[in-house]
């Protein structure tokens, strides 16, 4: 299961079909608050989180930092349109080395889940 993470709907949607059209059970939360909710309900299933970096209420790193201390092998892919000096040195700290400037490809997101997951696409795709 993958929990895609991103105040804004329409990038959330997008992911959300990509990842079910190849196979990928999908759950989603609008900010970091709301993941950490949802992530609590869905704890054993969840193996990856997509999350955008800047959100209000609670950011991408700072939810992922909370989601690792629950579960420390959890995997984790970081979403940005720019990211400074200030913000790679916050993913560094974070331990969070997968990173996917926007925009992206759906081909590249699922590149990364895989590689990630270990997965391989269904037949025919």
């Amino acid at each position: 299961m993958i929990l895609i993470v991103d105040d804004n709907e329409a990038m959330r949607e997008m992911l959300e079909a990509v990842l079910a059209d190849r196979g990928y059970k999908v759950i989603s939360a609008g900010d970091g608050e709301e993941a950490l909710s949802v992530f609590e309900t869905h704890r054993q299933e969840v193996r990856l989180v997509i999350s955008d970096m800047e959100m209000p209420r609670l950011d991408g790193i700072t939810m992922c930092h909370a989601l690792r201390k629950s579960k420390p092998d959890l995997q984790f892919v970081i979403v940005s349109g720019f990211i400074d000096t200030f913000a790679q040195a916050r993913l560094t700290e974070a331990g969070l080395k997968h990173v996917l400037h926007k925009p992206y490809t759906p081909d590249q997101i699922v590149n990364t889940v895989q590689q990630l997951l270990g997965t391989r696409p269904l037949p025919g795709r």
